[in-house]
């Protein structure tokens, strides 16, 4: 018998075949595992998050309201140090904590501090980790540990739970949230509303909705804007427009059905994603105006 004929007779074919089985079965269970929200989390991070730091020699950012902010530096409660800009109204009783959208930065948010100076509410507009001049890197359970920080800071500066309006853009209204759950406050305004991280992700990857919950967020974190608003909670604002790409209405439209009184909801016509026609629209100037007179 032909040596290399008489090798082959004596491999064991069927542990080989088991292992090549093995092998075969391994490779979609370790891409699911890779996968998982809370696994492939640095995958998601980079796909989610899209900083800008500040542009080389802007030492002060845009005013608002002829409103020049200061320069603050605080801590997030995982320790990196955070940036933010503070716009003091004289006089103001009230002050919005803006916890804004996955891009850019709070020196390009100077439009969203508008509206709160312009119903006398002083603004502390915030950068999460590895935005702006903050340091670090965002993450889904940073931004929320960045939002603690902030707010830690407005309770040590002498501000009451009863004079801090959390005040959400896009993934912040997420953020803004996840604070409503965990703290009292004046009130909850949520632009572009996101009805939760799950929804919002189950819309673009399909394929996520067969990861359980724990497999989703750290224990305590939960971004989900659905069950922070069904029980007990502070007057609640939705502003969203019909024409948003991004965030559809029918997301804020949920949360409406879904969130316990008070409540209110802006719709605007046409508006997009924070655009100029959502900005510049009368039924969120006036609508604004109004729920922020009856916190007085």
């Amino acid at each position: 018998m032909h040596p290399l004929i008489q090798k082959l007779k004596s491999i064991n074919w069927s542990f080989v075949l088991k292992g090549v089985l093995a092998t075969i079965l391994a490779i979609p269970i370790a891409i699911m595992i890779g996968l998982a929200p809370i696994v492939g989390r640095p995958l998601y991070n980079q796909v989610i998050f899209h900083p800008s730091k500040y542009p080389v020699g802007s030492d002060w950012p845009q005013k608002a309201c002829g409103i020049t902010p200061e320069d603050i530096y605080f801590q997030s409660e995982n320790g990196n140090k955070l940036h933010g800009l503070l716009y003091r109204l004289p006089g103001a009783k009230k002050i919005a904590l803006i916890s804004h959208g996955n891009a850019g930065n709070a020196l390009q948010r100077a439009f969203l501090a508008e509206r709160p100076l312009s119903n006398n509410c002083s603004v502390f507009a915030y950068d999460y980790s590895g935005y702006g001049r903050s340091q670090g890197e965002p993450s889904l359970e940073g931004i929320v540990q960045d939002a603690e920080g902030a707010y830690k800071f407005l309770l040590s500066h002498n501000y009451k739970p009863e004079q801090i309006i959390f005040f959400g853009e896009s993934i912040g209204t997420l953020v803004s949230g996840e604070l409503s759950r965990r703290h009292k406050s004046a009130a909850v305004i949520l632009e572009c509303p996101l009805y939760s991280l799950r929804h919002k992700a189950l819309s673009i990857l399909p394929f996520l909705q067969y990861y359980p919950q724990w497999l989703w967020f750290a224990p305590g974190y939960y971004l989900d804007n659905s069950t922070a608003f069904h029980e007990q909670h502070a007057p609640l604002l939705l502003i969203a427009g019909t024409a948003d790409h991004l965030t559809p209405i029918e997301q804020a439209n949920l949360l409406f059905d879904m969130a316990a009184e008070p409540k209110g909801i802006l719709r605007i016509d046409g508006g997009g994603h924070g655009d100029r026609v959502m900005m510049s629209s009368p039924v969120y100037k006036n609508g604004l105006a109004e729920f922020m007179q009856k916190l007085e």
